[in-house]
């Protein structure tokens, strides 16, 4: 089982979108033999506020939009790119976020058509 533990340092997994957020998540990711498990924390954001899309080639893109830009808790936009080292099926990609702000996705690798 491969696991990866990214760290918010920009590298070659994944990317900031706006500024720094204060959130400075961890992003773990595990591959089982038909799919990738992505774990992520996204605290003070509401299921509503977090948007996980997915593509063929196996990028997996989280974003979070507060409802409220200016509250009290600091939390500001981000967006993540996570590069996935395999070809997945993002019609099958499924993400759930907790009430305690764990976002858990799974990413379903793409089927060989032999």
């Amino acid at each position: 089982m491969l696991s990866l533990n990214l760290i918010h340092h920009l590298s070659g997994l994944m990317r900031w979108g706006w500024r720094r957020s204060l959130l400075d998540e961890k992003i773990s990711v595990q591959e089982s033999k038909d799919c990738f498990e992505v774990y992520a924390l996204v605290p003070g954001l509401l299921r509503e506020e977090v948007r996980v899309q997915s593509d063929p080639v196996g990028r997996l893109v989280i974003t979070g939009q507060p409802e409220q830009l200016d509250n009290p808790w600091g939390i500001t936009p981000f967006e993540k790119i996570v590069n996935l080292p395999a070809r997945i099926n993002p019609l099958q990609t499924s993400a759930v976020v907790s009430l305690h702000g764990r976002l858990f996705v799974r990413v379903p690798l793409e089927r060989s058509s032999s």
